[in-house]
């Protein structure tokens, strides 16, 4: 790929000779979402993902218990909880785009969320947050993934 830096109109591009694509410079991919939507707009998340709604995400929830995914009323600047069960089997709860991968994990992406647990993982748990490729409920066998990890000791 061969590309150029030049100014068109005074303003800086990224000029691929390759592709012919022009990118504005600093143009990254950006997506943000501080899940405002709770307060004044959508009070749920979609279990299937539903063009009339306009949102993102969708949850996905494996258990009997049931795990819940939700936004949180009056969270201060957005709040997703993600919430498990003391039941004692294999469960689940994420926020997922349906296995749609429109982020591209190898191309030095940057990613900021806040956690809070309020029961901290014990024998045979595992919380995972980040970005991670097609769902698996376990977790070892996703070979795609950005993530952190918290498990038994919390250490």
């Amino acid at each position: 790929m061969s590309q150029e830096h030049r100014f068109r109109n005074n303003m800086a591009e990224a000029h691929n000779t390759a592709t012919q694509e022009r990118i504005p410079w600093g143009a990254e991919v950006v997506y943000i979402d501080d899940f405002l939507h709770g307060a004044g707009g959508l009070a749920t998340i979609p279990a299937t993902s539903s063009e009339e709604n306009g949102y993102d995400w969708i949850k996905l929830i494996v258990g009997a218990a049931p795990p819940t995914v939700a936004l949180t009323a009056d969270g201060a600047n957005g709040v997703a909880q993600l919430a498990l069960t003391s039941a004692s089997q294999a469960q689940d709860a994420m926020l997922s785009w349906g296995d749609q991968k429109g982020i591209n994990l190898k191309a030095g992406l940057q990613v900021e969320m806040r956690v809070k647990f309020s029961v901290l993982p014990t024998s045979g748990v595992a919380a995972v947050f980040g970005l991670a490729g097609d769902h698996n409920l376990d977790k070892d066998s996703i070979t795609e993934h950005a993530w952190f990890r918290a498990q038994a000791s919390a250490a």
